[in-house]
């Protein structure tokens, strides 16, 4: 009896999305480096131009949800959305970052659990003892 290799295991979908992910890292990066600086102050007020943007792009994108967990962009956004207070955030009152960010948090979570689910019901589909369908 051998054993398969899941579609849905996180292996099979970074080799099969590689462009993809170095997208999403740079992503990463930029808000990373955007929201929290490394001298510990305030995000730059002449950045938040280029971040709505960034934030546009992130949330037109599809088909790449599984990587948002694997790039740990998930993690910035739940920190921008939870840590970072509205009123230290330059220009948030007019781009609206923290709630953005929240909702992007929400939706990656709601698709990421539809794509649990249909991995799930293939999976049961299958013959508990064999694996095949």
């Amino acid at each position: 009896m051998s054993r398969g290799i899941r579609l849905c295991s996180p292996l099979i979908l970074q080799l099969s999305s590689v462009p993809n992910e170095l997208i999403v890292r740079g992503w990463r990066k930029k808000l990373q480096r955007a929201f929290f600086p490394s001298n510990k102050a305030l995000p730059d007020i002449e950045l938040m131009p280029e971040m709505d943007t960034l934030f546009t792009s992130i949330e037109e994108s599809q088909g790449i949800t599984r990587l948002h967990i694997y790039t740990k962009i998930r993690k910035i956004m739940h920190h921008i959305h939870t840590r970072l207070e509205a009123k230290d955030v330059p220009r948030n009152s007019e781009f609206h970052f923290c709630t953005r960010a929240g909702k992007l948090l929400e939706k990656w979570v709601d698709e990421i659990l539809d794509a649990e689910g249909s991995c799930t019901s293939s999976e049961s589909a299958r013959s508990p003892t064999t694996g095949i369908q």
